[in-house]
């Protein structure tokens, strides 16, 4: 099904996904708000509203009923999905956060900034688990997903070359790391059971 494009964000859309029960899709835009649409009309639900420079990245709970968010201010927001409303904003970026992802579970999520930064945060506590630094603060990250039994992460970058990394996240220990001097990738995931990456 193609959506009408009429009613959507005038500003340029840097991130879209689809709510867990493929009713209703999320965007983030030039704009620094984020758009809730029903997915079967294409009409605007609500907006989201808190961040202070552009959302580059947005991703849904697997309950669908809570929202991340990543900005160029440097800051992840929690939302209400039901509501529009901010639950909490997470600081401790230095650079423009370019990825968010939450776990499988929802009890953690993950961002990754332009300065080569990943952080991974707990939901409930709204602390922060642990800091993985890819080495290179020229090595924006641009991608972010979490292995399906939440023990690893992989990390797509970017600096003059495509990076696809893999980390523990208990330990922040760089697994695997492969360059790609391939411009056209822009997403990965893991299989169903964890034991294999395709970008």
């Amino acid at each position: 099904m193609i959506l009408p494009t009429g009613g959507f964000s005038s500003d340029f859309i840097n991130s879209a996904v689809f709510s867990p029960d493929d009713k209703t899709i999320l965007s983030g835009s030039e704009d620094d708000t984020l758009k809730l649409w029903d997915a079967g009309t294409g009409k605007e639900i609500r907006t989201f509203k808190g961040h202070t420079d552009k959302v580059t990245s947005v991703a849904f709970s697997p309950n669908g009923q809570i929202a991340i968010s990543g900005s160029h201010d440097k800051t992840l927001k929690l939302w209400d999905v039901n509501t529009g409303l901010e639950i909490y904003t997470f600081q401790g970026h230095a650079a423009k956060i370019n990825a968010v992802a939450f776990s499988p579970s929802g009890r953690m999520i993950m961002s990754g900034s332009g300065d080569g930064i990943i952080k991974i945060w707990d939901v409930d506590s709204k602390q922060e688990l642990r800091t993985i630094a890819t080495g290179d603060e020229y090595n924006e990250v641009k991608k972010l997903v979490f292995s399906p039994n939440e023990r690893f992460v992989l990390s797509l970058s970017k600096n003059g070359q495509n990076n696809v990394t893999l980390w523990n996240i208990d330990s922040g220990q760089k697994l695997h790391s492969i360059n790609i001097n391939d411009t056209g990738i822009n997403d990965a995931i893991f299989s169903p059971n964890g034991n294999t990456v395709i970008t």
